[in-house]
């Protein structure tokens, strides 16, 4: 008997799902294919219930139930096109029903025969039930496969992250990325994107993983400054000073409103927003930032970090920009002999301090406190980047202007 659904009866002109979701109108297991009064009864009970829930929801608060008063009315006009011309929409279904056999026939192949037969037999009844659940099935398996496929990119892009190869690592974490664009994949690509300039890439991943963050853990949550944060890196490059301004100020402000800001991470939020009002030249507004990451590091993770090494090159730096060279130097000798310890005398990192102070005794006429230190920094970057690095000319270009002007 035409009817009937082999999981009950649908209600003729069903609606896959509910109002508030994304509606799919279709002719179910109650329409009869070949009975023309059948589907026009079938269709004018769906557009009765459509409506009556229209004006349910238009008294009670048209304002507050917007969205679903629309999708009601597109329904509605749906059904009213599909009344109009029955034999159409006859034809419609007829149609709708070879393309989901041969999509059953072509994708279908390790279903099983006898299931496969039932969900033929079934559409053919007019119930698309079954089939339903063949392709749910199999859409889910496909989606484990991509999400493996996924996790094989990211393994590639640990990989060549591990061998510093930065370009192979950016591709393959946004092939992850792409395949699956789940919070951690997206971060990690668009860091390396980033990081190797390929930056309208790195926007767009840094965009994404703005709704991500948004969409799963809310506006308040650290995911989401974390991702403004980090998408803000990624526009400062491309030279948008003011909206990274804003991104930094409003990751912080998430971070004070709902976080413990004692904490490395704020110390981080707050690092980089100074570094912002630095590129501005802002560096009254900068400094006391500076400060700030100083002292939350050392409570946080104490003096003995890499954070906490590169917070005081980055205060010292800031005094040097300025010409406060004493305070520079006080830092700089911090960094110093703390930076021995953490980063390792041999790390081309520890020789740009010596560097900086090099250049801060210059600048304070301490020629016999610059001079042992621009060689010592001179003969460490050659041994760690080779002499003809960028960094390494730079350093010598300095120390020839140190010469000259001191011979």
């Amino acid at each position: 008997m035409i009817g009937k659904s082999a999981k009950g009866d649908r209600g003729g002109v069903g609606v896959t799902g509910d109002v508030r979701g994304n509606v799919n109108i279709g002719i179910d297991a109650s329409v009869a294919l070949e009975a023309k009064d059948e589907l026009i009864a079938n269709l004018k009970k769906q557009l009765n219930e459509r409506t009556e829930m229209l004006n349910e929801l238009r008294k009670a608060d048209a304002g507050k139930h917007q969205a679903e008063i629309t999708l009601l009315q597109q329904q509605i006009t749906e059904l009213q096109r599909r009344l109009d011309n029955p034999d159409q929409a006859l034809q419609e279904a007829k149609a709708t029903i070879t393309k989901l056999e041969n999509a059953l026939t072509r994708e279908g192949n390790d279903i099983g025969e006898a299931r496969m037969t039932e969900a033929r037999n079934a559409l053919e009844a007019g119930d698309f039930s079954i089939a339903d659940d063949i392709f749910a099935v199999i859409e889910a398996r496909e989606q484990l496969a991509v999400e493996r496929a996924a996790r094989a990119a990211f393994a590639r892009g640990e990989i060549a992250q591990q061998e510093i190869r930065w370009a192979d690592a950016a591709k393959h974490y946004a092939r992850a990325a792409q395949l699956n664009p789940t919070y951690e994949n997206l971060q990690y690509a668009r860091g390396f994107t980033n990081g190797i300039g390929d930056y309208d890439k790195a926007v767009a991943l840094g965009n994404e993983l703005i709704k991500v963050a948004e969409s799963k853990w809310g506006k308040n949550s650290k995911y989401f400054a974390t991702a403004l944060n980090d998408h803000a890196l990624t526009i400062i490059e491309i030279g948008k000073i003011k909206e990274a301004e804003q991104l930094h100020i409003q990751a912080i402000d998430i971070w004070d409103k709902n976080f413990d800001t004692n904490h490395p991470d704020y110390a981080s939020l707050l690092n980089n927003l100074a570094c912002v009002y630095r590129e501005k030249g802002t560096y009254n507004l900068a400094e006391p930032l500076y400060k700030k990451v100083l002292e939350i590091y050392k409570k946080t993770i104490g003096t003995g970090k890499r954070e906490y090494v590169y917070a005081l090159n980055n205060l010292a730096g800031l005094y040097r920009t300025i010409g406060k060279y004493d305070q520079a130097i006080l830092l700089y000798e911090q960094n110093k002999e703390i930076g021995k310890l953490v980063l390792g005398a041999d790390q081309p990192s520890y020789a740009i301090g010596l560097h900086n102070l090099a250049n801060c005794y210059a600048a304070t006429g301490e020629l016999a406190l610059a001079k042992p230190l621009y060689l010592q920094a001179i003969r460490t970057l050659e041994s760690a980047l080779g002499p003809d690095s960028p960094t390494t000319i730079n350093v010598k270009i300095d120390y020839k202007g140190f010469l000259n002007n001191h011979p």
